[in-house]
């Protein structure tokens, strides 16, 4: 992977290449973001938001391709793309793990139980 990504307060994230440590490019997310994550393939990148939202943008155009409204009832803290890129699992301060089919961009399964706390924010 040559790719880095970081979260900006100005509500962007910003890719770098590792080798040289350049800045690559931009996306202006339109909200808070808590979290990103590339896939393998670095072609996709998902991220989770403050506004319990995920999104999920094709790295070249840098648009979003799609965006899973309330996908969570509070901040999305952490979003992965399985090794195979065809799901997304993502944690929220809402105490739950949630995995997300990227084809059907659709819900397959929420994970929760009572002594289950999110740890960070």
């Amino acid at each position: 992977m040559r790719t880095a990504v970081t979260a900006s307060l100005d509500r962007s994230i910003k890719m770098w290449d590792i080798t040289t440590g350049q800045p690559k490019s931009s996306i202006n997310t339109m909200s808070q973001c808590y979290d990103m994550h590339i896939s393998n393939s670095e072609t996709k990148m998902v991220s989770g938001h403050n506004d319990c939202s995920i999104k999920m943008w094709d790295i070249n155009s840098k648009e979003c391709t799609h965006k899973f409204e309330y996908a969570h009832n509070d901040k999305v803290s952490c979003v992965r793309f399985t090794a195979d890129e065809k799901y997304i699992v993502s944690t929220s301060k809402d105490d739950t793990i949630k995995i997300w089919d990227i084809r059907q961009k659709k819900i397959l399964h929420t994970f929760e139980h009572d002594l289950f706390r999110l740890g960070s924010t």
